[in-house]
């Protein structure tokens, strides 16, 4: 009886310990700054995973930063005790970060005064390389870094084959684990859209722990992209000989690109970009297909009834936006979708034969003036 209350107790313990846990904070060993920055925050300095990690990246490390680096001859190191101490001030719950790395050697980046190439036009990221990184299918089954490359491939929703892993070194990765009694736990301590993924490693044999080490994993995930054919300038229309659709290896967190061709084509480009780029959602604004005070066809739909009916837009409407249009002499006003060119779709809930509606006709039915019977 006294040793099931134990392992109740225990395993409790470890489930709170599971739930209260909210994140890492490693120190890189070198960071560089930009030559307007007067401070280090922990977000210069060290890499965060979890929620609660990422609510502390403005935490201010080292406040004069300017003069900090002038007396130390460019380069000033930021230690682990350092970084502790002002976390204690901002009274971190240590039972919900785990603080790793040794120190942080800071160097400030060209003096203003420097002449700085401008930079070049804004286009989205360049593909992250994958010459370096190994298929996650390649890996030998038997070893750890295959179970943390199938963790990540589930926490990514994506196949082995359409991942690759870069791991910095640890003598874990390549333990084996296809041997009687051992088994291991991979818990990955960062959200799915980050760039690198930090895995808390365990190795089991029976009821020891063999091994335990915090492996840090560099992803990179196989998307279709769409990218340009062309030059073009902003504002410009982008049409089928602009772009082609491609493959293309990128980092899980890098932008939302665009995967289909078709999503572009007829957009304006919102900026200046060159022939290779990758187009993302926020590359193009897509045309205005209802002008605001321009009379729209409404689709208004309930059950196996359509009604079509004129509507004044209150606003400008771009495809799959929703809009607020009103009647011709009518002061209500409704919201549809955008679908196409001078036209929106409405969808309205089926009418309840207890409300008193007539059978067959929508519940909320668009002025019946002007509507035209469905063809």
């Amino acid at each position: 009886m006294n040793l099931a209350r134990t392992t109740l107790c225990l395993a409790s313990a470890l489930l709170l310990s599971a739930a209260a846990f909210g994140g890492a904070i490693t120190i890189r060993p070198r960071a560089t700054l930009t030559p307007d920055q007067t401070q280090v925050r922990l977000a210069d300095i060290a890499d965060l995973a979890g929620d609660d990690a990422m609510t502390l990246r403005d935490l201010v490390i080292l406040p004069d930063a300017a003069d900090a680096l002038r007396n130390a001859g460019g380069a000033v190191t930021i230690d682990l005790r350092s970084v502790r101490a002002a976390l204690d001030a901002r009274q971190v719950n240590w039972g919900r970060i785990a603080l790793q790395g040794n120190a942080c050697v800071v160097r400030g980046g060209p003096a203003p005064s420097q002449p700085v190439a401008a930079p070049p036009a804004k286009s989205p990221p360049e593909p992250v390389p994958a010459a370096a990184a190994e298929p996650a299918s390649a890996m030998p089954s038997g070893q750890v870094r295959a179970a943390i490359a199938q963790r990540i491939a589930d926490l990514l929703k994506v196949k082995t084959e359409d991942l690759r892993l870069s791991f910095e070194p640890d003598p874990i990765l390549d333990m084996t684990i296809d041997q009687p009694a051992r088994r291991v736990d991979v818990r990955i301590i960062a959200a799915a859209g980050s760039p690198r993924m930090p895995a808390q490693v365990t190795v089991y044999d029976g009821d020891r722990i063999t091994a335990s080490s915090l492996v840090h994993a560099t992803p990179l995930v196989r998307k279709t992209a769409v990218v340009l054919t062309a030059p073009v300038r902003k504002g410009e229309v982008i049409t089928d000989q602009h772009v082609r659709e491609t493959e293309q290896w990128a980092a899980p967190g890098v932008g939302a690109g665009v995967d289909s061709a078709s999503d572009v084509v007829g957009a304006q480009a919102r900026t200046r970009m060159a022939p290779g780029a990758a187009l993302r959602d926020d590359s193009v604004v897509k045309p205005v297909l209802i002008r605001r005070g321009e009379l729209a066809t409404v689709h208004a739909m309930s059950g196996s009834v359509l009604v079509k009916t004129p509507a004044r837009a209150i606003s400008d409407g771009r495809e799959g936006e929703m809009i607020e249009f009103r009647l011709e002499k009518s002061k209500k006003t409704f919201t549809a979708r955008v679908d196409g060119k001078g036209r929106a779709v409405l969808v309205v809930n089926q009418p309840d034969a207890r409300d008193g509606a007539a059978p067959g006709r929508a519940a909320s039915d668009p002025a019946r003036s002007g509507e035209e019977a469905p063809r």
